[in-house]
């Protein structure tokens, strides 16, 4: 069975490089939606997107409504058939709110999108428009009713369960690729035994501890390199379940 690639966009800036992209990305998180390209909007996605097109890579991207890629970016995406957009949801607690984000990356990209993730997984707030808490049952009922394929949860958990609920799936747990982010014993080795064994692991990475972190890097690569085929979400819903 497939490993899922899960690629979670929740950075504006590379934090960390420099005290102006730091500075940058704080505001962009907290206060008002900065696109500045030219002093580094969303390069470490840029970068990583370059990675991913080298070695012919699926992926599914989940943009927060502050992470909307500029045109040039956007572009790129697009005319990649490997990728696939969907949300990652930031600030919502209402239904209403939620169609809110879900349209605002509608409307960005000018495709309607299948699923969506969510920003955190209920331990601290990240940020002043941050809604901390991770409530999986209430976002598998919003994705019913808005007519979503999938919501992938957050749960530190292998392999996950795929849970069919109406016309919509649960996708419960997620590996993160980034080790100093994993809340349980597991390792790139064990989620390839898996996927080897038929079972069905989402992995998670974050461009910006990509380009961040070494360790991030070894790990992403030792992972692809070692299983048979990469999906995003949308393809394996499609070929694997054949439900749309």
């Amino acid at each position: 069975m497939p490993l899922i690639l899960r690629v979670d966009v929740d950075n504006g800036y590379l934090y960390g490089k420099s005290k102006m992209l730091t500075l940058l990305n704080y505001i962009n998180e907290n206060y008002l939606h900065i696109v500045l390209p030219h002093l580094g909007y969303l390069k470490h996605l840029a970068e990583f997107l370059r990675v991913l097109n080298e070695l012919g890579l699926k992926a599914s991207l989940f943009f927060k409504y502050i992470t909307i890629p500029h045109a040039k970016l956007k572009s790129v995406i697009l005319s990649n058939n490997n990728l696939e957009v969907g949300l990652h949801l930031l600030s919502a607690v209402t239904y209403e709110q939620f169609i809110e984000e879900v349209k605002k990356i509608e409307s960005a990209f000018n495709r309607r999108i299948h699923g969506f993730t969510k920003h955190g997984d209920g331990d601290i707030k990240l940020s002043r428009r941050h809604a901390w808490r991770y409530e999986p049952k209430k976002y598998v009922e919003w994705c019913a009713k808005a007519g979503l394929k999938y919501f992938a949860g957050n749960e530190h958990v292998i392999p996950t369960r795929c849970i069919k609920i109406d016309n919509s799936f649960y996708f419960r747990g997620v590996f993160y690729i980034e080790p100093f982010a994993r809340k349980i014993k597991k390792t790139v080795k064990d989620v390839v035994d898996l996927v080897d064994s038929d079972e069905v692991v989402v992995a998670l990475i974050h461009p910006c501890n990509f380009v961040r972190y070494n360790i991030v890097q070894k790990e992403f690569y030792r992972l692809i390199s070692n299983v048979e085929k990469v999906y995003s979400f949308i393809e394996f819903l499609q070929n694997i379940r054949q439900v749309i």
